[in-house]
């Protein structure tokens, strides 16, 4: 969870970092990093929609972030001058992204928790039922009767 945090924090620093900060040689290869970063995404909220349910808002972002940082890869003539500032933004995104889906997964995981919990629960509830009249009959059969002395 702390870690989840932290890669949040790190995205909104670069972000800003790119935004404020102009230079080619790395254009690439942080447009590459968004992308990976978006698959990351699209991989966390699967597994937490396997828990609990997950919205369809929760997979808009990374979509989006998936489509920009393609097309700074591939078509880098698109964005042309304004190219730091959109990966700035993009890495924004990403880390605002990160961030209130790490407190999504979170809340799956405690929701997945708790039915497991619920389940649990029931079941031994469930089994001490039918072991009570079983142990009840079982425990009278064993008494020995009283024998009348002679």
């Amino acid at each position: 969870m702390k870690q989840t945090y932290f890669r949040s924090l790190c995205g909104i620093i670069v972000g800003v970092l790119l935004v404020l900060y102009r230079e080619d040689t790395l254009q690439y290869i942080l447009s590459i990093a968004i992308v990976l970063g978006a698959i990351q995404q699209f991989c966390t909220l699967a597994v937490a929609n396997n828990k609990d349910s997950v919205g369809i808002g929760y997979w808009i972002v990374p979509a989006i972030l998936l489509i920009c940082g393609m097309v700074a890869v591939m078509k880098p003539d698109i964005i042309k001058d304004d190219k730091w500032i959109f990966i700035g933004i993009c890495w924004l995104l990403y880390g605002v992204a990160e961030l209130i889906n790490s407190i999504k997964v979170s809340s799956c995981e405690r929701t997945f928790a708790r039915q497991q919990e619920e389940q649990i629960a029931a079941s031994l509830a469930s089994q001490q039922q039918q072991d009570t009249p079983q142990s009840a009959e079982s425990s009278s059969a064993d008494e020995p009767t009283p024998e009348t002395e002679s």
